[in-house]
């Protein structure tokens, strides 16, 4: 088996203490809130899982990718999951920009960098933002792959010991597809498989009403009345480049307690926060 070195990040969810100290800066290039959109809109998505996973954590890996496209009723198939990697690709990347290589791929890393600590999962991200500013700013991704840090101990079967792999890969799925976390009440983090912090007690296997409506919506796809919600969501808008765009690292850092929003390095947003637990 082949391990995979990696460096700076874009997308990624972080299990570990934040650091509360850091100024949150306020406009400038994108927001916590900038939806992402793949700029190529043919779907499916080729997926490779790497051979470093086992066959039970494939299997893991391609259930999780088959709930998203259930969550809009299979009306759009979102992953074609490939077996495996070419063993070639491991060992060339030496550094993030080497997974710009046009392959959509889920890595099984041992050696986290240290200039990531705690990090549990990552989904990487490679695009160009538009509209800087205005409402109608977007984040257009050219290039996508999933990360997930062993260095932390994952099971992959009903239960066991760690963290829950599937729960881990359909909330690093949703951030591939298009998906920014769902900022809803502590009381309601179980509403949602985007909720912006998990614990090694979480256990969520597929997509929520929520989860639904919002996919739906950013796809404009018409779900059936059994499967909509009172939370619906407005139909999404239409983005188009109306300047030439700045290409950006983008990080979204996920921790028990909250997710740190970060652009080219800066802390652009952080939720929830400001939202108290239940009594």
């Amino acid at each position: 088996m082949k391990t995979l070195l990696f460096v700076p990040i874009l997308f990624s969810l972080v299990a570990c203490n934040a650091t509360k100290t850091e100024e949150v800066t306020t406009g400038g290039v994108v927001t916590s809130t900038t939806p992402h959109i793949w700029g190529n809109q043919s779907f499916p998505k080729k997926l490779y899982i790497s051979e470093d996973f086992d066959t039970e954590e494939i299997d893991n890996i391609a259930d999780m990718a088959v709930q998203w496209d259930a969550a809009v009723e299979n009306k759009k198939s979102f992953f074609a999951i490939q077996s495996s990697l070419t063993p070639e690709l491991s060992e060339q990347v030496s550094g993030s920009r080497g997974f710009q290589d046009g392959i959509f791929g889920v890595y099984k890393v041992v050696k986290w960098p240290t200039d990531l600590p705690g990090a549990l999962a990552v989904t990487q991200m490679f695009g160009t933002v538009y509209n800087s500013g205005d409402s109608d700013e977007y984040y257009s991704v050219q290039h996508a792959d999933i990360l997930v840090n062993y260095r932390y101990t994952f099971y992959s079967g009903d239960s066991g010991y760690g963290y829950d792999l599937k729960t881990v890969l359909l909330h690093e799925m949703g951030h591939f597809i298009g998906l920014n976390h769902q900022n809803v009440n502590y009381s309601q983090r179980y509403s949602t498989v985007m909720y912006p912090s998990v614990s090694s007690s979480d256990k969520k296997r597929e997509p929520m009403p929520l989860d639904q409506v919002t996919l739906a919506s950013h796809y404009n796809i018409t779900l059936s009345s059994s499967s909509s919600s009172s939370q619906m969501v407005a139909p999404r808008k239409e983005y188009k480049p109306r300047d030439t765009g700045i290409d950006v690292v983008m990080v979204l850092e996920l921790y028990p307690d909250e997710c740190v929003h970060r652009v080219n390095g800066k802390v652009v947003g952080r939720h929830p926060a400001n939202v108290k637990k239940s009594n």
